[in-house]
């Protein structure tokens, strides 16, 4: 709430010395905005990788295969997996 009030104060004082003050306010919180919701969305493109990676080792029929495929792919997306996940998964495939 307070961060709006601040937003909106600046937004009038601007707008006070000059119209154009108040679009390039308006244009910086834009900006601001999309970073931070790009910043996010990267955040959840991860987890969803995370989760689908977790979801091929909840499985009755473990493909080791798939979680390698997944491990990767997650890994592609940003996710950061303790090396020995790979050792163990290579293992695995391997025997």
């Amino acid at each position: 709430m307070i961060k709006w009030v601040v937003w909106l104060g600046i937004l009038v004082v601007g707008f006070e010395f000059s119209p154009f003050a108040s679009i390039f306010w308006i244009g910086i919180t834009i900006i601001w905005q999309w970073q931070k919701w790009k910043a996010q969305k990267k955040l959840d493109d991860i987890m969803a990788a995370m989760i689908a990676t977790y979801v091929t080792l909840n499985t009755v029929s473990q493909s080791w295969q798939v979680v390698w495929e997944a491990l990767k792919k997650s890994r592609d997306a940003g996710a950061v997996w303790d090396g020995i996940v790979y050792r163990l998964v290579e293992e695995r495939i391997r025997s």
